[in-house]
């Protein structure tokens, strides 16, 4: 029986993310510009080919977790000298669990809960946390579908260590003008089919194409890369379909039944595939 990942120390945190860092530094990639328009593949010089062993089997799934184990307190900071801090400058005592993905209190009006802003810190929190919601408007306010964005927007300091929702192999590490650094990490279940995850927007990749990752594996850094005026990461996950995957990105807004054949809610994916959960059954 698995168990589910617990909270760990700040000073564990550094010491995980400098050992891969110590580890990787070969592979290593950083932001670097990108021609207006272009979809830039990570130049190959960087990386290291995996063996013919890695490639014979596919890495088992085993069961998701979410990318962040824990969370900045938003709701609970009130200046930007707190809200502006890297992910080294935060402290232990500024997280919090991170909070459930609940459409009705995501959509509460922010104007209302600010009126009573101590009794509704949580609130606030994971409104901002979750900044952006599965197909949603860039608006704190706005619920599902009402827009063309699909996967949901985490607002996390820059510099945050994000892991892999899943085991799986490396599909793509790229870079362009819209999503700025991301990783694309292909998922095989059985009885279910391929997915694939998706991390964008990311100061800095530490994994390479073609390798094996574990679930929770970290595989790179929160930025500012591509289009976005704050750090966070973009996090979706995608259908498998026929022929090479692209990440989805549609060009109008979809209803729940057109969205469902090319992707889903990579929160709900998540909470659904949980080590608890496969425990369970």
């Amino acid at each position: 029986m698995r168990r589910e990942s617990v909270p760990v120390s700040e000073e564990a945190r550094q010491a995980q993310l400098e050992r891969l860092r110590r580890k990787s530094v070969a592979v290593r990639i950083s932001a670097h510009p990108v021609t207006k328009g272009a979809s830039s593949r990570i130049p190959p010089i960087h990386f290291a080919p995996p063996n013919q062993r890695e490639l014979a089997r596919f890495p088992s799934f085993e069961y998701a977790v979410h990318p962040v184990q824990q969370i900045p307190n938003w709701g609970a900071m009130r200046t930007p000298t707190e809200w502006n801090r890297q992910y080294g400058n935060m402290a232990n005592a500024d997280y919090v669990k991170v909070p459930n993905y609940d459409s009705e209190t995501l959509t509460i009006p922010m104007s209302s809960l600010l009126k009573n802003r101590e009794q509704h810190i949580p609130e606030i929190t994971a409104k901002l946390y979750y900044s952006t919601r599965h197909f949603g408007t860039y608006d704190l306010d706005a619920g599902e579908f009402t827009g063309s964005h699909p996967g949901v927007d985490l607002k996390l300091p820059k510099g945050t260590p994000i892991g892999s929702a899943g085991g799986g192999r490396v599909l793509t590490v790229e870079q362009d003008q819209n999503m700025g650094i991301y990783i694309i990490v292909e998922h095989r279940i059985e009885s279910e089919g391929t997915y694939y995850s998706l991390y964008g927007h990311l100061g800095e990749a530490l994994v390479q194409e073609g390798r094996a990752v574990k679930p929770g594996q970290i595989i790179g850094t929160v930025g500012m890369t591509g289009k976005t005026t704050a750090p966070h990461l973009h996090f979706q996950i995608d259908k498998g379909v026929t022929g090479q995957h692209k990440r989805f990105w549609p060009p109008k807004a979809l209803t729940a039944s057109e969205a469902e054949h090319y992707t889903v809610n990579p929160i709900t994916f998540t909470a659904q595939h949980s080590a608890t959960r496969y425990a369970r059954l």
